[in-house]
């Protein structure tokens, strides 16, 4: 059984929707029989979008996971940027990277990048500056346009490039 996200954030009930978002397996199995309109037999192959609300719950989730009274604030943001990604993704919400053409000067994006656009080249020092770990995406809600298409802002890299992760898989609204 797969959670029908599509359907899950057009339920008007906030408490449902986070009663869903944070349900167990067995208490999934009776919310299945109530509503069965919120779930699926089969995984969705482009599943979403994704109620903010979860993708905040996994992203709390992992640094809670992270954050510990014997690790430095620093050392636990270094486990937690490069991990956010990677579990948003785990539940289908995947990222990409946006590249800076000097950011590819050693190849370590590949052959052929995504590159950023000339508007987002003039504007990188803007994103920049305004950047704070602990307001990536989805604590934070920076858009950007590329290629005349909305992203959420994630992590910048030390190599001039950023993560997005598309607004159109994401309901602000849950």
């Amino acid at each position: 059984m797969y959670k029908n996200w599509k359907a899950i954030c057009a339920v008007r009930n906030p408490h449902l929707k986070r009663l869903i978002i944070t349900a167990n397996e067995k208490e999934l199995g009776r919310l299945a029989q109530g509503f069965p309109e919120l779930f699926l037999e089969k995984e969705q192959e482009h599943s979403g979008p994704f109620p903010l609300s979860l993708l905040r719950k996994v992203a709390d989730d992992l640094k809670a996971k992270c954050f510990r009274p014997d690790r430095h604030p620093n050392d636990v943001w270094g486990d937690i940027i490069p991990g956010l990604p990677l579990a948003l993704g785990e539940i289908g919400l995947d990222s990409e990277w946006c590249v800076h053409p000097e950011g590819n000067e050693s190849g370590v994006f590949g052959e052929n990048p995504h590159m950023m656009s000339d508007e987002l080249i003039r504007n990188y020092r803007k994103l920049y500056k305004g950047y704070r770990r602990d307001m990536v995406f989805p604590w934070g809600l920076r858009i950007v346009h590329w290629e005349e298409v909305p992203y959420f802002l994630g992590d910048f890299d030390h190599l001039k490039c950023f993560l997005v992760y598309p607004a159109a898989m994401v309901d602000l609204n849950s």
